[in-house]
C-alpha cells in the first residue's frame, strides 16, 4: 500500500493561492484555484501569452510594442512566512562591515553593501568571459544606480548569492531576495508594455537577472520537493509540481529572449552587446571531437522512439525532430565551448563550458508545442528533456545552476516510471546519478 502523499511545499505558488493559504497546482497560466473563482491569477513565471492583450498605447517611431498575439506576464513571487535572519559575526561569507550596518539599518538602507557584494563577488560569477563580466559587473550596477526597479533585480540575486555561501542563514537571504524581486515587478510590466531603444537595456538586463533568479529558485523548490519524498521503494510523490518547477525555468528563458528579438538591433549597439554577440561561437559548427560525434550519434538515435508513429503523429513528430535538431546543435556548440578537452572516462566535469550562456541555446529554440508536450509529460520529450540535461550539468558548480541537470534526470525518471528508464540510460550515466534514489512511486 503507498505511503501518504507528503506535503509539497513551493515558492512558485501563485500569490492568491498564497493570500488564501491553499496550496496551488500553479497550471499555467492560471491555476485552477483562480479559475475557478474569477480570480485574475499570478504565476511565477516571466513568460511570453498569447491570452493576455496589450494595452500600450499607439507607439512611437522608435518604440517596439509586442508582437501581435504576444503579451507578458509577470507574476509574483511567494515568501515564506518566516522571519528573515541575519548571519553572525563569525561568518566568514559576508563583510564584516555588512554585518555590523545589518543590525542596526532595516533592510531598505543595505542596498549600498549589497551592491558592493554584488559587484565584488556575485557579478564574476554570472559570466565567464571578460566582455560578458564587464557588462555584469560594470555597466550593469551603474545603470541600477539611476532605476531602482534594476536595483532590486541586482539586490535580489546577490541576496540569493548569500543564501547560497551562508547555508547557516538560507531562509533569510532567499525571503530578502523575493522581496526584492517582487518589489521590482510591477515597474517591469509597466516597461513591458512599451519597448523602446530607451528602456531596451534595462528590460534585457533586468530579465537577464530573473533568468539567475529563476534558475536558483526554481532549484531550491525542486529540491524541497523531492526532500519529502518518502525514503522508501514506494510511495506517492508530486511529480507535477517538479516538472513545472522545470518548466518555468525554461518558460522564464524564452519569454526573455522575446524582448531580445525585438531589441536585437539596439542592443547589439548598446552595452549589452557582449551578452548577445557571441563572435567566438562557431559559424555552421561541426562537432569538435570525436567524443563529441559520438555524442551527436547517440542523439540523432533518439529519433527511433517517434519514427514509427504513422501519418496520424505527424505533427506530433515533426515537433519533437525539431526539438532533437536542436539539441544536436546545442550539444555541437558545446563541444566548441569547453575550457580542456574531454575523454570517454570523464563524460562531465563541472565548470567546463566557457560560455554559461550556451545551456540557454536549447530552451529558446524548441517549438512552443514542445513545451506543452513537456508539461503533459509526454515520453519522447522527457527523454529529450532528460538528454538537455548533460548541459546544465556540465556546469554544475555554477551556484545558480547547482543541481539543476540532475533535478532534470530525477523528473523524467520519476516521471516516465522505472520501465522506462532504460531510454535515459546516457544521461544518467553523463550525470552519473544514481537511480536508485528514485522512489517507484505510485502516480
Amino acid at each position: 500500500m503507498g505511503l501518504r502523499k507528503p506535503h509539497s511545499k513551493t515558492r512558485l505558488g501563485c500569490s492568491q493561492c498564497k493570500q488564501r493559504r491553499v496550496k496551488c497546482d500553479q497550471t499555467h497560466p492560471h491555476c485552477r484555484n483562480c479559475s475557478k473563482r474569477g480570480f485574475q491569477c499570478s504565476f511565477l513565471a516571466l513568460a511570453p501569452s498569447s491570452q493576455l492583450s496589450s494595452l500600450a498605447p499607439n507607439p512611437a517611431p522608435n518604440q517596439v510594442v509586442a508582437a501581435p498575439g504576444v503579451s507578458f506576464e509577470v507574476h509574483k513571487f511567494r515568501l515564506t512566512p518566516s522571519k528573515p535572519s541575519f548571519p553572525s559575526e563569525t561568518s566568514q561569507t559576508v563583510d564584516q562591515r555588512i554585518i555590523e550596518d545589518r543590525k542596526k539599518e532595516p533592510l531598505d538602507h543595505l542596498h549600498k553593501d549589497l551592491l558592493c557584494h554584488y559587484e565584488t563577488n556575485t557579478s564574476l560569477t554570472l559570466a565567464f568571459d571578460e566582455p560578458s563580466r564587464k557588462v555584469w559587473q560594470v555597466e550593469l550596477p551603474k545603470l541600477a544606480v539611476q532605476h531602482p526597479y534594476l536595483m532590486s533585480g541586482l539586490q535580489s540575486i546577490t541576496c540569493l548569492h548569500l543564501s547560497e555561501s551562508d547555508k547557516e542563514n538560507k531562509r533569510g537571504w532567499t525571503n530578502r531576495a523575493i522581496t526584492h524581486m517582487n518589489r521590482a515587478l510591477s515597474s517591469y510590466r509597466d516597461e513591458l508594455q512599451n519597448i523602446t531603444q530607451e528602456n531596451i537595456e534595462l528590460l534585457f538586463g533586468f530579465s537577464s537577472f530573473v533568468v539567475v533568479f529563476m534558475f536558483k529558485i526554481a532549484n531550491d523548490d525542486i529540491e524541497e520537493t523531492l526532500a519529502s519524498i518518502p525514503h522508501s521503494k514506494t510511495g506517492t510523490c508530486d511529480i507535477d509540481n517538479i516538472v513545472r518547477s522545470i518548466i518555468k525555468g525554461i518558460r522564464c528563458v524564452r519569454g526573455s529572449v522575446v524582448i531580445l528579438k525585438q531589441g536585437w538591433e539596439w542592443l547589439n549597439e548598446s552595452i549589452m552587446s557582449p551578452l548577445i554577440t557571441k563572435d567566438w561561437w562557431p559559424k555552421n559548427p561541426v562537432p569538435a571531437t570525436e567524443l563529441a560525434r559520438e555524442e551527436d550519434r547517440r542523439l540523432a538515435r533518439l529519433e527511433r522512439l517517434w519514427a514509427g508513429l504513422g501519418r496520424d503523429h505527424e505533427e506530433y513528430s515533426g515537433v519533437l525532430s525539431h526539438a532533437l535538431a536542436r539539441l544536436r546543435e546545442a550539444f555541437v556548440l558545446a563541444s566548441h565551448l569547453l575550457n580542456s578537452p574531454m575523454n570517454k572516462d570523464e563524460d562531465v566535469v563541472a565548470g567546463r563550458l566557457t560560455d554559461w550562456g550556451a545551456i540557454y541555446f536549447w530552451p529558446v529554440r524548441v517549438q512552443p508545442d514542445f513545451v506543452k508536450f513537456m508539461e503533459e509529460r509526454q515520453t519522447e520529450a522527457l527523454v529529450l528533456l532528460a538528454h538537455y540535461a548533460i548541459l546544465p550539468g556540465r556546469i554544475e558548480e555554477i551556484w545558480w545552476v547547482g543541481n539543476f541537470g540532475r533535478n532534470i534526470i530525477f523528473a523524467a525518471a520519476l516521471a516516465l516510471g522505472k520501465d522506462k528508464w532504460h531510454l535515459i540510460d546516457w544521461p544518467v550515466q553523463a550525470l552519473r546519478f544514481d537511480l536508485s534514489a528514485v522512489p517507484v512511486v505510485n502516480l
